[in-house]
């Protein structure tokens, strides 16, 4: 789903994020593109325009941006497939 700041709450949860990537980048695949994101504790660790992934108070994975919409950038809406990989290059 998306709440009110545009951030794209996943049904993921960290423990669905293997912990060999824990602390390297993600691509997030939404529709036919691909971001490159950071795993972080909180917004207040990504520059302004970066998209992050967060655990939320739910204890849930979250897509966000600092000071965007993620939902709006990354084209999403509530209910569309996203997928998270490990970045396998440089």
């Amino acid at each position: 789903w998306v709440d009110g700041f545009g951030n794209a709450q996943l049904a993921a949860r960290p423990s669905d994020v293997p912990a060999a990537v824990v602390g390297r980048p993600l691509d997030v695949v939404a529709g036919s593109t691909t971001h490159r994101a950071a795993r972080v504790g909180s917004f207040a660790e990504l520059a302004e325009g970066q998209l992050g992934v967060v655990e939320d108070a739910n204890g849930h994975l979250a897509l966000v941006f600092n000071r965007q919409a993620a939902a709006t950038v990354l084209g999403v809406r509530e209910g569309d497939m996203v997928t998270l990989r490990p970045v396998t290059g440089p």
